[in-house]
C-alpha cells in the first residue's frame, strides 16, 4: 500500500474511532432530518423545528451563492439552549474546555456545527447573535467542503465577511492605528495559529476580515470564490491568490498595512485608542509628574535654608 493510501486510511480510522457518540452525547435532544442532512435541539428559542430547519437553510444557500461551492456532503446542526449546555457538548466532542466569549463552533471533520439559541450579550454585540454566529459556522463547512488546506486567517476571515460583514468603524481606526505603529500580526502568525481566546471582537479575527476586505475592494468580490477554488485545487495560498487575482502575493501583506492606514486618518486613529480611561490615566501621570516636581522645588529650598543657616 502507497504510503500516501497508509496515511489516508489510519487518518479516517482515527477519526471514526475518535468521532463522540451523537446518541449519547445529545440524549433527550429531538432528531429530524432536514434537507442540509440532521438537525438536533432540546428547548430553545425558536418554536419549531420547520423554524429553525428554515433558519439554517436561509443562511446555508445565501453562503453558498456567495461563496461560488456548495456542501458536498450532509451535515449536522445542534442547537443548544443556553451556555452550560453548550460547554457539556462542546467538551464531549472536542474533550476541551470551550473559552467563555465561545457561542458556536464548527467541526468540519465530523460535518458538525453547534450553536447556542440564547443571545448571551442581549444583541449588544453583532457577532454573538445567534443568527451571525449560525451564519459564520456554516461558512467555514463550506469553505472547507474541498477538504483542501486553508490558512486560519482567510477561513476566520472569509466566514466573519459572508456572516457579520464590516467590522465597527471605531474598530477599523484601532487597527489603522496598530498598522501605522507595526501593531498588527504579520501574515506568518496569523497562518501559524490564532490566540486562544476565539473572539470575533479580537484583533485577530477583525486583522483578517479587513484583509479580506482589501482583496474585495481591490479585486472585486468574485476574488474570493476564485481563491477558495484554487486552494481546493491543492495551490498554497500564494499562488491561490496570484491566479486569482493577477497581483503579487509578495507585495500583498505590505498593499494591506497601505490600504488600512489610507482608511483613516492619523487623527482618527490616534482618537480610537484613546478613550475615557486613557485620559484619566494621562491627567494621573501629569499630576504625578507635577507633584513630583513641587517636592522636588520644596526640597531645595530647604537645603537652601539649611545651607544658609550653617554659613550664618
Amino acid at each position: 500500500m502507497p504510503l500516501s493510501a497508509s496515511l489516508t486510511l489510519t487518518l479516517a480510522l482515527a477519526l471514526a474511532f475518535a468521532a463522540p457518540n451523537a446518541d449519547d452525547l445529545l440524549e433527550g435532544y429531538q432528531r429530524e432530518s432536514a434537507p442540509f442532512g440532521q438537525l438536533r435541539f432540546r428547548g430553545g428559542r425558536l418554536s419549531s423545528r420547520d423554524d429553525r430547519v428554515g433558519f439554517v437553510s436561509r443562511h446555508l444557500e445565501r453562503i453558498e451563492r456567495r461563496l461560488g461551492r456548495s456542501l458536498r456532503h450532509e451535515i449536522t446542526v445542534v442547537f443548544v439552549p443556553d451556555r452550560a449546555e453548550f460547554a457539556r457538548v462542546y467538551r464531549g466532542v472536542s474533550r476541551r474546555d470551550p473559552t467563555e466569549w465561545m457561542v458556536g463552533v464548527a467541526f468540519p471533520g465530523w460535518r458538525l456545527i453547534v450553536v447556542r439559541e440564547d443571545d448571551p450579550f442581549a444583541g449588544l454585540r453583532r457577532w454573538d447573535q445567534p443568527e451571525v454566529t449560525l451564519a459564520h459556522e456554516l461558512a467555514h463547512l463550506v469553505i472547507h467542503s474541498s477538504g483542501a488546506t486553508i490558512p486560519r486567517w482567510f477561513d476566520e476571515g472569509v466566514a466573519m465577511w459572508v456572516s457579520q460583514g464590516s467590522i465597527p468603524v471605531e474598530d477599523e481606526a484601532r487597527l489603522s492605528a496598530l498598522a501605522r505603529f507595526g501593531g498588527l500580526f504579520s501574515l506568518n502568525e496569523l497562518t501559524r495559529g490564532f490566540p486562544r481566546l476565539h473572539h470575533p471582537g479580537s484583533i485577530a479575527y477583525q486583522q483578517s476580515l479587513l484583509m479580506i476586505e482589501s482583496i474585495v475592494e481591490r479585486h472585486g468580490e468574485a476574488a474570493v470564490p476564485r481563491i477558495l477554488e484554487r486552494l481546493a485545487s491543492g495551490d498554497p495560498i500564494g499562488r491561490a491568490y496570484e491566479t486569482a487575482t493577477g497581483s503579487a502575493w509578495g507585495d500583498f501583506e505590505g498593499e494591506f498595512r497601505t490600504w488600512i492606514i489610507s482608511r483613516h486618518s492619523l487623527f482618527a486613529a490616534v482618537a480610537s485608542v484613546v478613550n475615557f480611561w486613557t485620559i484619566i490615566t494621562l491627567l494621573a501621570l501629569v499630576a504625578m509628574v507635577v507633584e513630583a516636581m513641587r517636592r522636588r522645588r520644596f526640597r531645595r529650598r530647604l537645603e537652601e535654608a539649611e545651607a544658609d543657616a550653617i554659613e550664618d
